[in-house]
């Protein structure tokens, strides 16, 4: 029978924009509030053009924004919430663009990610957290653990950005990965072809983020599977393995060591003219070199297993796409 991996692809998007509209200064001094108090204007921003919807910031949700002038911190890690109609500390805290001098600005969200071990933001590396770890349970998905960190806006001016506020775009870190299978010909009578099983394994599920680096120090292999399935699968694919919040990693070898190779396992039932076998797919996410090298921030990966009875071969590929480009995240593999 056939395993045809026929397309890998990432749907994936942006969590959309947040543009920080305010004025900035920690100098005692009295302003007009035209000169500027900091406030945050957020606005969803389309910045792909295969993009076909943007989240826009939910106005009951908050995020963490440090600034800085040169090398010293000008704002520290302020919470930012939504009150009326303006983005401002939820604390009631002002801040004043400074008269002279430039602010850099890193934003992230959700503002109970300063609250972890490893969590830290310089002037240098911009925001960092170490020891990020997720469980290797499929369909998990947290709102606390789902890293949003906004591009740095950096050497900005009271008169560059006194009305226009400070530009914001939050992106998710993390990735996404999900399965899902159907048959590419149709059945006669009492015949069917279930999924009875589907793993991914050697799949790294700790690793250290940096905003300067990305993420690095991949460690603790372990395998994602929903256990024993019974999946009859129709012409229409259907979810056998849900999207599942990973850390972003390479899908190559990359130093997991000898026959732990990053795979995508699947194992199916098929009852075709009374005759039931039972079958098993390896697919190496690296052995096609079109498919996608790694699983990367921002990205969901959704891999389509097509099952056949009547062709015999595996193929094996990929492109990346947005997180929230609906309508262009499909993976397709043929077996």
């Amino acid at each position: 029978m056939v395993v045809r991996n026929i397309i890998c692809r990432f749907a994936a998007a942006l969590v959309g924009a947040v543009g920080l509209s305010s004025c900035l200064v920690n100098e005692k001094i009295t302003p007009v509030e035209k000169d500027g108090t900091i406030w945050y204007n957020l606005a969803p921003v389309k910045e792909l053009p295969q993009t076909k919807a943007v989240n826009e910031f939910d106005k009951s949700k908050t995020f963490g924004s440090y600034a800085y002038k040169g090398s010293d911190l000008f704002i520290d890690n302020e919470e930012i919430s939504y009150q009326t109609d303006k983005w401002v500390a939820k604390d009631g805290s002002k801040y004043y663009w400074p008269y002279s001098g430039a602010l850099t600005f890193m934003s992230y969200a959700p503002y109970s990610l300063s609250s972890r071990a490893g969590f830290s933001c310089t002037e240098a590396s911009g925001i960092s957290l170490s020891n990020v770890t997720l469980p290797n349970t499929v369909g998990y998905y947290s709102e606390s653990d789902d890293i949003l960190v906004a591009d740095i806006a950096r050497d900005l001016t009271k008169e560059s950005h006194p009305m226009s506020g400070v530009p914001t775009v939050f992106k998710h870190k993390l990735s996404k990965v999900a399965v899902k299978a159907s048959m590419n010909n149709n059945l006669t009578g009492s015949d069917y072809v279930k999924i009875t099983g589907v793993s991914l394994r050697y799949i790294y599920t700790k690793a250290n983020y940096a905003q300067s680096g990305g993420w690095t120090s991949h460690s603790e292999l372990e395998t994602y599977s929903p256990g024993s399935l019974d999946v009859n699968l129709t012409l229409e694919p259907q979810y056998v393995f849900e999207e599942t919040l990973m850390i972003p990693q390479p899908t190559t070898l990359s130093g997991r060591g000898t026959g732990k190779d990053p795979k995508l396992v699947v194992s199916y039932q098929m009852k075709i003219d009374g005759y039931t076998s039972n079958k098993t797919a390896e697919l190496k996410l690296y052995t096609d070199p079109s498919s996608p090298a790694a699983w990367e921030e921002g990205k969901v990966v959704t891999y389509y297993i097509s099952i056949s009875t009547k062709d015999e071969y595996i193929e094996f590929n990929g492109s990346l796409y947005a997180w929230d480009d609906a309508g262009n995240g499909d993976i397709n593999m043929g077996l």
